[in-house]
C-alpha cells in the first residue's frame, strides 16, 4: 500500500494558531479514525472542527505542537489514541493553555493511567468493547441517524465482525490514507460506496491479486 505523505507540522502549527475553528480533532489514521472524524463533525458542524490524522508514533509530538498554542477555551478532542507515558505533561500545559480536553479511545488503559488522566482532562471515557467511533457516536450525537449508522459500520470492521459487506470495502479502501477525506465527507451524508470508492477498491484488489500470482510464481 502506499506511504501517506510526511505531515507539515509547521503548517499544522499555523493552521490551529490561526484557527477560526471551535474544535481540534486529533486522532488515529485508520478507518475508525475516519469515522470518529465523520462523528465529529456532524456533532459541530455549526462549531468547525479542524483534523490531525495521527500515527501512533506522532501522537506525543501533536500533543507537544498543540500544547504551544492558545486554547482560549476551545475543545482538543482526542480519539483513538490510547495514553503514552510522558503525555500528562503535555495534557497539563494544554490545560494551563486554556484548552478543554476530551479523551475517547477502545484500548486497554492502566487503571492509574485512567486515574491520572482523569485528574487532568475534562473528560474521559474508555470502553473496550466497541471502536472508538461508537464511542464518540454514543457521546456525542445519540440521536443523529447517520452516526450512528456510521459506527455501525465501523465497528463490524475495526472489531472483526465482518457482518456488513460495507466495512470491509471502506476498510480497505482506506489503506490508502489519501481516501480518508473523501470517505469521510461521503459517510457524512450516509453515502458509504460511491463511484470513487468503487473504482479505488477494485484498485487495491487488482494490485493485491498481482502480487498473490507473482508469489505463487516464485514459489
Amino acid at each position: 500500500m502506499r506511504r501517506s505523505a510526511k505531515p507539515d507540522t509547521t503548517k499544522i502549527q499555523a493552521d490551529i494558531a490561526l484557527r477560526t475553528v471551535k474544535v481540534v480533532h486529533l486522532t488515529h489514521n485508520d478507518f475508525d479514525a475516519v469515522g470518529a472524524d465523520a462523528v465529529h463533525r456532524i456533532r459541530f458542524k455549526n462549531e468547525g472542527v479542524y483534523t490531525i490524522f495521527s500515527s501512533v508514533g506522532k501522537f506525543p509530538m501533536y500533543l507537544d505542537i498543540i500544547s504551544q498554542i492558545a486554547g482560549k477555551g476551545d475543545t482538543l478532542s482526542i480519539s483513538d489514541l490510547s495514553y503514552r507515558k510522558g503525555n500528562e505533561q503535555h495534557l497539563r500545559r494544554l490545560k494551563q493553555k486554556g484548552w478543554r480536553i476530551e479523551w475517547r479511545d477502545h484500548h486497554r488503559w492502566h487503571e492509574d493511567e485512567i486515574g491520572l488522566v482523569k485528574s487532568i482532562v475534562d473528560h474521559l471515557h474508555i470502553d473496550t468493547g466497541r471502536c472508538a467511533c461508537g464511542i464518540c457516536a454514543s457521546d456525542l450525537t445519540p440521536d443523529d441517524v447517520i452516526a450512528q449508522e456510521i459506527a455501525l459500520v465501523v465497528c463490524d470492521y475495526d472489531l472483526w465482525k465482518h457482518q456488513d459487506p460495507r466495512s470491509s470495502v471502506l476498510g480497505l479502501v482506506l489503506q490508502r490514507h489519501e481516501n480518508r477525506e473523501h470517505v469521510r465527507d461521503m459517510i457524512m451524508l450516509g453515502v458509504f460506496d460511491d463511484k470513487k470508492i468503487r473504482s479505488e477498491y477494485e484498485d487495491i484488489m487488482r494490485e493485491m491479486n498481482r502480487v498473490m500470482e507473482r508469489t505463487k510464481r516464485a514459489a
